[in-house]
């Protein structure tokens, strides 16, 4: 939570960016701070902000998207609410295998190519280090369905890809599946 000035005045988590200011301070290059700068901008539209993952220095470099809207009190911007996106439930709803039998699985690709939620089948994370590129991501970032056999590490793969878009960011939704399964 910010106040108008760009100081942030309450964190549920009170990591290195808490009771700094966003404009003037050591964060003021982040997408935190360019998400409480697009709260502000967008005060009188009523729009929600929304910044991709990336490393986010205060967490320790760990992947980050944040989502921000101006408060108004009578009309009057008082402060801008930021939200950063909760990978556990990313991942819970995507990393869900039912129906995917042993080898299958479903993840969310960014444009650049990157994951953007963890593999179900990897001990570390993957997001914004796996990348996953091919004709099947390329189509859905461009607005496409459709189902293709890709190859991956010597293993033919049946994928099904769908566009989404979240507040102006396009990301591709695979679910694959061994073609021998």
């Amino acid at each position: 939570l910010f106040d108008t000035a760009g100081n942030l005045v309450y964190s549920v988590f009170k990591e290195l960016d808490y009771a700094t200011n966003m404009n003037t301070g050591e964060w003021r290059e982040t997408d935190l701070a360019n998400a409480f700068r697009e709260g502000i901008r967008t005060a009188n539209t009523g729009e929600h902000n929304f910044f991709d993952f990336k490393p986010y220095k205060p967490s320790f470099d760990a992947p980050a998207s944040f989502i921000s809207r101006s408060i108004l009190e009578n009309g009057e911007i008082v402060g801008v609410l930021v939200f950063q996106m909760p990978i556990g439930r990313l991942n819970g709803i995507m990393q869900n295998s039912e129906g995917m039998g042993e080898t299958g699985e479903s993840f969310v690709v960014g444009r650049d190519g990157l994951m953007r939620t963890d593999s179900r089948f990897s001990k570390e994370s993957t997001i914004l280090k796996t990348r996953i590129q091919g004709e099947n991501v390329s189509s859905a970032i461009s607005g496409k369905s459709g189902v293709v056999l890709v190859e991956r590490g010597g293993v033919e793969i049946e994928s099904a890809y769908v566009p989404f878009e979240f507040l102006g960011t396009k990301w591709a939704i695979l679910a694959e599946l061994n073609v021998d399964e």
